[in-house]
């Protein structure tokens, strides 16, 4: 997705002036391309201490250390200030985990009038069909007593159970929509990735887990991947689960 955060991050001009504020930034992927393509200065927060220093030794050899700042935090207790980024990076779940409701309201308090939002998180397609395309499935049917809402696709219970863990819980689009409006957001921009992202994923997080055989291997975390690649392409997550990307303004104005 490197390409298409720069992308995103134009849409907002963002520029050499800005501060970005990147949520769960792991090993930092997100703030180093965006400090090294647009010259901004961003302030990258984790609760995991060893990731970050692993972000900030990354920073230090790429030259990027004086643009970028790592700063532990918990992210049940904000500890920023208010009015002070012009964009925020929410990727790879952050607001699903860190409570979409909760994450959405904190956000609006540091962000500058206007400012912006982009959103990486795990969606279920199960979305209210309108009412045009009610009208088309009826006609598709062509079945006496069949409802729409008997051919809405929606994700089984095993597959939420293993993208959730018991620990998540994931919208779908229009909700996740409605949460942005009821905040103040205005969504400018969204997709979903394309199924290839997902291949990609599996095979990038199955290389960072490491071979079954191999004595690195970290077992728990490539056990993980193989059963979401289970849940994705064995029992019909392909077709109910997606991973959306958006970008969103803040036009309310929230007191902090």
């Amino acid at each position: 997705m490197p390409g298409l955060l720069t992308l995103a991050a134009r849409s907002f001009n963002l520029g050499s002036t800005h501060h970005v504020l990147d949520l769960r930034t792991g090993n930092g992927a997100a703030a180093l391309r965006l400090a090294r393509d647009f010259g901004c200065h961003v302030t990258a927060v984790d609760e995991d201490e060893p990731s970050l220093r692993i972000a900030r030794e990354v920073a230090d050899h790429s030259g990027l250390g004086g643009l970028v700042k790592f700063k532990a935090m918990d992210l049940g207790h904000w500890t920023l200030p208010a009015r002070e980024f012009d964009l925020v990076l929410a990727l790879g779940g952050a607001l699903t985990a860190t409570d979409r409701v909760r994450g959405l309201d904190q956000i609006a308090v540091h962000l500058v009038p206007g400012g912006g939002l982009l959103i990486a998180d795990l969606v279920y397609l199960d979305g209210p069909a309108s009412a045009a395309a009610k009208d088309l499935l009826r006609d598709l049917s062509g079945l006496e007593g069949e409802t729409v809402e008997e051919r809405e696709h929606r994700p089984e219970p095993i597959v939420r159970a293993i993208f959730e863990q018991g620990r998540f819980h994931f919208a779908n689009e229009p909700e996740y929509r409605g949460l942005l409006e009821a905040f103040g957001y205005e969504t400018v921009f969204s997709t979903l990735m394309p199924e290839t992202a997902w291949g990609e994923y599996f095979e990038r997080m199955a290389r960072a887990a490491g071979a079954m055989d191999s004595p690195h291997c970290d077992r728990q975390a490539r056990a993980y991947i193989a059963q979401e690649a289970g849940a994705f392409y064995g029992y019909g997550g392909r077709g109910t689960v997606g991973y959306w990307f958006a970008g969103a303004r803040h036009v309310g104005f929230h007191e902090p």
